[in-house]
């Protein structure tokens, strides 16, 4: 985390020289790709990664330093899946779904262009609210244990104004995150080297981690709450709405 953290750093020192403190709050949404990475699981030909998709809304707050320098703190409802065709021995594909579902916080620098453009970056801290196994024949398997109840991601994001009107405006983005950290639990580690809950044609060795990777489309529907004004009289400052 300190090779994301010092970027951020380095930027608001930067971007010391503000002349007025100001807010905006906005709900967000977005639609995307999910994958489950485990160098073991994709390696092995009889596991087909099927195109999965994922989403989440939520809220976010915040804090420009300028017209160009912000950071944004976000909590964001978010569900993960992963989808796979596994060959069995007789020739047939068994199906199976994981299903995870969280509670992500964003902490991001976002750095907003003259043009309308914006690019972001940050670490996520993710907590995991439950997580399934469902099964081509019906039935559903909660595997919570079998993954840690938190962990962390790095998260880079680029989009652009798209329209609005006095202090509302709608943005429009791409937002990838990766959790470099293995997010299955030390009860979740299996023999074969991976993740426990796999067919027995994984070859056993070495255990390999098993990293959450999503990328998709995130709308912003954004407004300008108001302003850090210093009272005329003294050093007193105080907050103040948008009209």
């Amino acid at each position: 985390m300190r090779k994301i953290l010092t970027p951020l750093l380095l930027l608001l020192i930067t971007s010391s020289g503000y002349s007025q403190l100001f807010f905006d709050g906005g709900l967000k949404g977005y639609l995307s790709t999910t994958w489950l990475i485990n160098e073991r699981i994709f390696n092995n030909p009889d596991y087909v990664h099927s195109p999965s998709m994922g989403g989440g809304f939520g809220a976010k707050l915040g804090l420009n330093f300028n017209e160009n320098v912000q950071i944004a703190a976000e909590v964001m409802v978010a569900n993960f899946n992963q989808k796979f065709s596994i060959a069995e021995e007789n020739d047939d594909n068994w199906n199976k779904l994981v299903h995870i579902s969280s509670l992500d916080f964003p902490f991001l620098i976002r750095h907003n262009k003259d043009n309308g453009g914006y690019f972001e970056l940050g670490p996520q801290y993710s907590m995991v609210k439950e997580a399934t196994e469902s099964y081509q024949d019906g039935s559903t398997l909660s595997v919570s244990n079998d993954f840690d109840r938190s962990y962390l991601s790095a998260v880079v994001g680029f989009g652009g104004y798209m329209m609005g009107w006095e202090n509302f405006g709608i943005c429009l983005g791409f937002r990838l995150a990766y959790s470099f950290e293995d997010i299955i639990s030390k009860g979740g580690k299996g023999d074969a080297g991976s993740y426990k809950a796999t067919v027995t044609n994984v070859p056993t060795g070495t255990y390999k981690a098993t990293n959450g990777f999503m990328a998709g489309l995130v709308i912003e529907f954004n407004y300008d709450l108001g302003y850090l004004a210093k009272s005329p009289c003294g050093n007193r400052r105080e907050f103040l709405f948008f009209q």
